[in-house]
């Protein structure tokens, strides 16, 4: 950065405005015309304190001028932009190599070229992902206002243009960060870079974007001087006169390698080498011990998190025969206990409130058992699924108009499918379904009706509802309940996990099992407080076509 600081200041020394009050006046004999310049517009306008304006077009237009019986007088502002609002306005005569395209022609007369340049893109040295015009889209790029580079940034598609004012703001943006690239006439940021001492920072990519001719622009209100000029111009650019001043500013400078500066930079060279391979050896021997380390301790880490996974596959699979076995010898007893607690209700319901209560809370407490058996056996029976076609739309609503919400809960269906067909296990997908709405409901209802709830029933809501994805459909079950602790969202898809004080945490497990056993995917979003989403996504793979009936 402080290369930068520096060349800032320099470029500040150089940009500052010319000492005296009075425009410069440049000697000769003849009546005198006024052209505006900007202060510092390398190699085209220099104007440094207390010296006469000098530069390529300065000089160009000096010899043209004298040719055509003027002489001229510079008033110099600090912009470019601040020489062509003063022309086009009138208050001066002319302005000399202005850039000559259509909007421009509507506002001065031009005589014929006096040179020709490239507009090209320029980026920062280290910049790699920047080759052309095509790799612009999404990226700040800088133009100078009333420069041909806002046309041609306006017709890419992505790109966002940063407007300046002048080029010098705009150059130390892009060395410094603040804009990824800038488009600009080729010679003049290459020479402000030059000046400036930052133009081992910049370099040029990609192709030229457009040639622009240049030439003396005169206020159309100026028809005599424009005439003479232009006769001037035409008569002055094949002369060796332009040649030595066109060579002069563009021209190649003399090579800085001589044959001395060679034979000194080549012994360096192999200097440096001999140093840096010693070093290189010693850094690669370093370097591979370093590398064999880290194999060695990452071979070490695979092995151990593959015998943690191995021992966890084998909990589960001694936790799959025990949860089968349990729920084998369990349901024959839990079956005769609900036979006989049907007779022992028949008879007794009618005759004591109290004992219809306990047999009401009995009943309860043998579904929830029964609940659990079956979970168990889902969980360690997995079925294969027999798919056919079903309308989603359809079965969906079926589902929660079978489902007995709590009271004060809301049960809202939104079809989206339009009776698309996909091919599914009719079951499983209604228990899967009845599985959520049991969870969400019961997130509802401990936030709305429990012991800590603040009120607001009327907003208790589940929603289930059916819509198309890019690949296949989706099914999304959601509420306003309480949510789910966010230490606990990876945990809710572990067998046996629950937070519930009743339930073996078999749920969402078999659900995730049913759901990959049709190719699809099961996602669950949470926010504690706000609610919860499970989205249940069939790929189109699952779809098959509808057939006539009898087919």
């Amino acid at each position: 950065m402080s290369a930068l600081a520096a060349a800032f200041a320099a470029l500040t020394l150089l940009a500052a405005p010319p000492a005296g009050s009075q425009p410069a006046i440049q000697e000769g004999a003849g009546e005198t015309i006024t052209a505006a310049i900007a202060e510092f517009w390398p190699p085209h306008y220099i104007a440094r304190p207390g010296e006469a304006p000098t530069g390529f077009a300065v000089e160009i237009l000096n010899a043209v001028a004298a040719r055509a019986g003027y002489r001229v007088s510079y008033r110099v502002t600090p912009t470019v932009k601040e020489a062509f609002d003063l022309t086009v306005a009138g208050e001066v005569d002319l302005m000399p190599s202005v850039g000559v395209i259509e909007e421009r022609r509507k506002l001065l007369s031009f005589t014929d070229p006096v040179e020709t340049f490239a507009v090209g893109l320029f980026v920062r040295e280290d910049t790699q992902d920047i080759q052309g015009v095509g790799d612009l889209a999404g990226r700040r790029v800088a133009v100078v206002i009333r420069n041909v580079g806002v046309r041609l940034m306006r017709d890419q598609p992505g790109v966002e243009s940063v407007m300046f004012e002048d080029i010098r703001p705009a150059l130390f943006d892009l060395v410094s960060g603040r804009v990824d690239a800038m488009v600009y006439p080729v010679p003049i940021l290459q020479n402000l870079a030059s000046e400036v001492g930052v133009d081992n920072r910049i370099k040029a990519v990609g192709k030229t974007l457009l040639e622009v001719k240049r030439a003396i622009g005169v206020h159309p209100s100026r028809s005599e001087i424009h005439q003479r000029l232009s006769a001037a111009v035409a008569d002055f650019t094949g002369t060796a006169e332009y040649q030595e001043i066109y060579v002069r500013w563009f021209g190649r400078p003399e090579s800085f390698w001589t044959v001395q500066r060679v034979l000194t930079a080549a012994a360096g060279i192999l200097l440096t080498v001999v140093i840096g391979f010693s070093l290189w050896h010693y850094r690669t021997v370093v370097r591979l011990n370093r590398a064999l380390e880290g194999r060695v301790e990452k071979r070490t880490t695979e092995l151990r998190s593959a015998q943690a996974e191995l021992l966890r596959k084998q909990r589960l699979a001694g936790l799959g025969e025990l949860i089968g076995t349990v729920a084998h010898e369990l349901r024959n007893p839990l079956g005769t206990v609900v036979l006989s607690f049907a007779i022992i209700e028949e008879k007794l319901r009618e005759k004591d409130i109290d004992i219809a209560r306990n047999l009401d809370r009995i009943s309860r407490n043998i579904d929830r058992c029964t609940g659990i058996i079956d979970d168990l056996l889902e969980y360690t029976q997995v079925r294969a699924a027999a798919r056919r076609n079903e309308d989603i739309d359809r079965l969906i609503r079926e589902t929660v108009a079978e489902y007995a919400a709590p009271g004060g809960i809301s049960l809202v269906v939104r079809p989206g499918l339009g009776g698309r067909k996909v091919a599914v296990d009719r079951e499983q997908i209604r228990r899967i379904i009845l599985n959520f709405l049991d969870n969400a409901c019961q997130a509802v209802e401990q936030k709305y009706f429990g012991k800590s709830a603040a009120g607001g029933a009327s907003k208790a809501e589940v929603v289930v509802e059916t819509r198309p994805a890019n690949d296949g459909i989706e099914i999304v079950v959601s509420d306003n309940g309480e949510g789910i602790p966010a230490n606990h969202i990876d945990q809710v898809m572990e067998p046996l996990f629950s937070t519930k004080p009743f339930g073996v945490g078999l749920g969402l497990p078999n659900a995730q099992n049913i759901v990959s056993g049709h190719g699809g995917r099961m996602d669950i979003h949470s926010e504690p407080g706000l609610g919860t989403e499970i989205v249940v996504a069939l790929p189109a793979s699952a779809e098959e076509p509808a057939r006539a009936p009898g087919a």
